[in-house]
């Protein structure tokens, strides 16, 4: 990974942050994921041959 990945969350980019070359640290912030139910979590990087990743799934379940 490299400084030009963006996190993503159901396709709008996440506040994201190079760590290493293995590692990157994104914040979801609670504005993000307001309601209970799965949201989809990409990697992005324009200008590479496979430009998203594949999906990962965030599940958000909330107490009533």
């Amino acid at each position: 990974m490299w400084l030009f990945h963006r996190a993503m969350l159901n396709c709008e980019p996440l506040p994201t942050r190079f760590v290493s070359k293995d590692e990157l640290e994104a914040i979801i912030s609670p504005a993000a994921i307001t309601k209970a139910g799965t949201y989809i979590v990409t990697l992005k990087c324009e200008g590479e041959a496979f430009p998203e990743s594949h999906r990962a799934h965030l599940a958000a379940g909330f107490k009533q």
